[in-house]
């Protein structure tokens, strides 16, 4: 929080002296020199703010900061999660009426449409990790999922009945067609 704090700070030190240096700034050729520094300065900062190469040194000296002088775990868990494309970690509220109310992890089939549950919280507050595949998934509950995020989107509105068992085939389906795709372009 410190870190943003500061990077916030000089952000608006930087605008802030280009501005000033702009508004402030005297002697001859004030017109165009003044306009050439304004848009000079900006055009620098910009560069600055966006070159990759500045963000991996930038984002080395925040990572060794924080091993060294904080107890928080600085990983990149995008890049750990292979958060890209359209795979995501998104939450699910499960509703009375849903598709996956009142299955346990096993019977609801999941992993066969590609999504992992990482975790439930439940009403209570009260959060299972990593949960074992007999646990029931209740009204009320919110699933941590990873996977596909259409997939996750259209598991949330599919309602119990035929329709939802039929919409969970073609999801099946879809994953071991996208699965083999995947395999094929790896080339495993």
């Amino acid at each position: 929080m410190v870190l943003m704090l500061f990077g916030n700070v000089g952000i608006v030190t930087g605008m802030s002296s280009l501005l000033l240096t702009f508004l402030e700034s005297q002697g001859g050729g004030a017109g165009a020199a003044r306009y050439l520094t304004l848009i000079g300065g900006v055009a620098v900062q910009w560069a600055i703010g966006s070159s990759r190469w500045v963000d991996q040194r930038v984002c080395r000296a925040i990572s060794w900061a924080l091993n060294h002088f904080t107890a928080i775990d600085a990983r990149d868990y995008a890049r750990l999660l292979h958060v890209r494309d359209d795979y995501g970690v998104s939450e699910l509220c499960v509703r009375d009426g849903d598709w996956i109310a009142g299955s346990s992890i096993e019977r609801a089939h999941l992993f066969g449409e590609g999504l992992l549950v990482l975790g439930i919280e439940c009403p209570s507050g009260s959060f299972t990790g990593a949960p074992p595949t007999d646990t029931e998934i209740r009204p009320g509950d919110t699933l941590v999922l990873y996977g596909r995020t259409p997939r996750i989107a259209e598991l949330d509105r599919r309602a119990r009945g035929a329709d939802g068992d039929t919409s969970h085939g073609e999801a099946v389906s879809d994953r071991n067609r996208i699965a083999s795709a995947e395999r094929s372009v790896a080339g495993r």
